[in-house]
């Protein structure tokens, strides 16, 4: 059995409405320092907001790049570190 350390983490998970769980991801992005790479699908983000600048919700430490389709139904959302 081999022994390693993680050096990074990749997460991707089905978030039904970023914008409601502001709070929750930046709590939990908060304690995983190791996070790079951050992705969600099921975002609901509104594409006029995205191209104002206004969506998605940002978090220190990363860039978001969005993949929006309506603000009710699906979209696409990675943070980077």
């Amino acid at each position: 059995m081999s022994t390693h350390v993680l050096k990074n983490l990749l997460h991707f998970c089905n978030i039904n409405g970023i914008n409601s769980k502001k709070r929750e991801i930046g709590v939990a992005l908060a304690f995983c320092p190791r996070s790079v790479f951050v992705g969600f699908c099921e975002a609901k983000i509104d594409k006029e907001k995205v191209d104002k600048g206004k969506d998605p919700p940002r978090f220190p430490g990363f860039s978001a790049f969005s993949f929006p389709f309506t603000p009710v139904s699906s979209g696409v959302v990675v943070y980077a570190a």
